[in-house]
Formats: C-alpha cells, sequence, structure tokens
C-alpha cells in the first residue's frame, strides 16, 4: 500500500505498472520488501531531504515491520509462539525474496543491479537476519507487557 501511495506522489506509478506488466512477479517481492532493509537504514532515509512519497514509503516500512510484531506479541498465546510467530513471519519474508531471485532474473537487477545472484542474496539475508533478532524482542517484550507467562 504504501509503495503504490509513494510511487504515485513521486509521479512514477505509471513505470510501477509497467514494471508489473512485463514481470509479474515483482509484486510478490513488493509484498516482503520491508524486511531487507536494516532498520536504522529507514530511519536514515525517513530524515534525508527526498521526496514526500519517499519519506512515506520509509516510514510505511519501518511502520508494518513494527506493527507485524507488536501483533504477534499480542496475538500468540505465550511468549514462545508470539517470538516464532515473528521468526516464521520473518523467515516466510526472506525465504520469498531469495525464490522470486531464482524465479525472475529481473527481481536481481532491481534489487541491485551491479549484483549477482549470491551477493544479492546476502544483501537481502543479513539485513533479514537483523530484523529478525531486533522485532523478536519487540515481540517479546510486547508478550510480557501484555502478561504473558510461558
Amino acid at each position: 500500500m504504501f509503495f503504490i501511495i509513494a510511487y504515485s506522489i513521486e509521479g512514477y506509478i505509471n513505470s510501477a505498472f509497467t514494471s508489473i506488466a512485463a514481470h509479474p512477479a515483482i509484486i510478490m517481492f513488493w509484498l516482503a520488501n520491508p524486511i531487507q532493509h536494516f532498520i536504522w537504514q529507514l530511519f536514515t532515509w525517513i530524515s534525508a531531504p527526498v521526496g514526500v512519497g519517499w519519506t512515506v514509503l520509509y516510514i510505511g516500512y519501518a511502520l508494518s515491520l513494527t506493527i507485524a510484531s507488536i501483533i504477534a506479541g499480542i496475538s500468540g498465546g505465550s511468549i514462545l509462539k508470539s517470538v516464532f510467530g515473528w521468526v516464521l513471519t520473518s523467515v516466510c519474508s526472506i525465504g520469498l525474496i531469495v525464490a522470486m531471485f531464482f524465479i525472475d532474473s529481473y527481481t536481481v537487477n532491481y534489487y541491485c543491479s551491479l549484483c549477482n545472484l549470491n551477493e544479492a542474496i546476502i544483501e537481502v539475508v543479513l539485513p533479514g537476519v537483523v530484523n529478525l533478532l531486533i522485532f523478536s524482542g519487540v515481540a517479546l517484550v510486547v508478550g510480557l507487557l501484555v502478561g504473558r507467562s510461558k
């Protein structure tokens, strides 16, 4: 949703739909996009003097990760289920992006134009694992605050 809003504000919505028409697999890539950015990188981009649309996009990325981990912390039956719910979400998102690299080589070039497949996978997995750890902690703290005991 934030992607469409940002591209509409910045005037790139036609190029986004052209990419979708040429490579439909890019939609799956965009759905899992927030997990592939370090959270401090997003905060740096939010404070950078860029267009309003890009700021909305980066805020949306940071919010989606935070809200998903909070929901995992609240909705889990126990602390263990809360944390592993977020871990499962993160691993599935990372796996989806890596699978898209193998399915359509356009997504590798879209993600990193100068990278080969192995470098692109590393650039997705590292931030994904860092976000997995950070937001697992958020889910754990939320689970503790809600009163989960096990």
